[in-house]
């Protein structure tokens, strides 16, 4: 093979094409070198800029992997923590009940709920705003831990954590699956669901319509329900 390139070689190119003939070799050899140089460090460089550039979206990639894994983690926290509250507020007859505090671990990730969906961290933080309020006007107004609470404020605030934990629950697939949680997370045959496990009332689903719609305008059409 060696022989092949040198007979081609030879036949199509001569000695003096590289250097005249009233030029030393040395200097000839050196005037090449020079003039390649340029040429090789550049595609020593080029090779240097892809590695950095292969390392640089790795990283990236990496990041992008363990941020999805977190949102995924958190969104299936707070699934758990509201289907808990959930069962909590259904069962309760006293303010006894609500000791150790509901929706305690929601609380504590509302800051972090927004890498799952700020549609959702909104909802959630008015979830637990409700929650809270509700207790406090019960401690403030009735004045005893044993006063039996309200059936139609129970289920409601039960409800509304429920649907929560579900529309977080779908966000966490989402997650998994495309990357990314995007409204809206409750669909219009899932109300056939809910409406089995709650008595569903026209504010209940002036409620779902907004989970259901709210997504399609963003943050900046968010109609926060009643």
């Amino acid at each position: 093979m060696t022989i092949g390139l040198w007979m081609w070689w030879s036949f199509y190119w001569d000695l003096t094409d590289i250097c005249p003939a009233n030029e030393q070799p040395a200097l000839c050899v050196r005037e090449w070198i020079g003039a390649s140089s340029g040429y090789i460090a550049a595609a020593f460089a080029a090779i240097t800029i892809y590695f950095v550039w292969l390392q640089i979206h790795q990283g990236e990639e990496h990041r992008r992997l363990d941020s999805q894994s977190e949102a995924s983690l958190i969104a299936d926290t707070i699934l758990i923590d509201l289907l808990d509250t959930s069962e909590r507020v259904r069962s309760a007859s006293s303010l006894l009940d609500f000791d150790p505090p509901m929706s305690e671990m929601s609380r504590r990730l509302l800051p972090q709920a927004v890498k799952v969906s700020p549609l959702l961290a909104i909802s959630l933080l008015k979830h637990c705003t409700e929650l809270v309020a509700y207790e406090a006007n019960l401690r403030s107004v009735r004045g005893s831990l044993e006063f039996g609470l309200e059936p139609e404020d129970l289920r409601r605030l039960a409800f509304r954590a429920y649907v929560l934990s579900w529309c977080f629950g779908t966000a966490s697939e989402k997650i998994k699956r495309r990357g990314v949680a995007e409204a809206p997370f409750v669909h219009p045959a899932d109300i056939a669901h809910f409406e089995k496990v709650f008595h569903v009332g026209v504010a209940d689903r002036s409620y779902l319509n907004h989970l259901c719609t709210s997504g399609k305008s963003h943050i900046r059409g968010l109609h926060v329900p009643p």
